[in-house]
């Protein structure tokens, strides 16, 4: 018995070439929306783990929805530093910005628009204490959520 994917016209490989496709889209929009080498550099990653999940055995294939959820974020923040990005096991995409050990903001955009966070900041009336918070927003209030931890002074170029 063949696997469903090897046959070209299963309906499982038209599904797989329209994501491959609706990927390339936004790797593009990522490329042209974001200035300079940060679009550049961010476009190769994408199209990077795009082709190699499938070397990651067992995962997922990577998720256009939550692709699509992070160029919106992105787009919407355009004055944040260029992210590290990888790929969850289940296909989502994971944006993650470092300055120091003690602060770190990594976001894993899902595909219905939330987004799974945790932060690791230095508290400013304490500089010894890190504080680590982690939960669940949305992409649009995600910087919203996380003001009160400052990571705009080492997330933002």
């Amino acid at each position: 018995m063949s696997h469903p994917l090897s046959n070209p016209s299963s309906p499982a490989d038209r599904q797989n070439k329209k994501a491959e496709a609706a990927l390339r889209v936004l790797i593009d929009r990522v490329v042209d929306s974001l200035s300079g080498t940060c679009g550049a550099q961010l476009g190769d990653r994408l199209r990077f783990l795009c082709d190699e999940w499938k070397e990651e055995e067992p995962t997922s294939p990577p998720s256009v929805a939550s692709l699509s959820n992070l160029v919106a974020f992105l787009e919407m923040h355009l004055e944040m530093r260029c992210p590290d990005v990888a790929l969850t096991p289940d296909g989502n995409f994971r944006a993650e910005w470092h300055d120091t050990d003690d602060r770190h903001l990594a976001v894993t955009f899902l595909p219905a628009g939330d987004v799974r966070f945790v932060v690791f900041a230095t508290v400013p009336t304490d500089g010894d204490r890190v504080d680590r918070v982690s939960g669940t927003t949305t992409h649009p209030r995600l910087m919203t959520v996380v003001e009160p931890f400052a990571v705009t002074r080492w997330t933002h170029a």
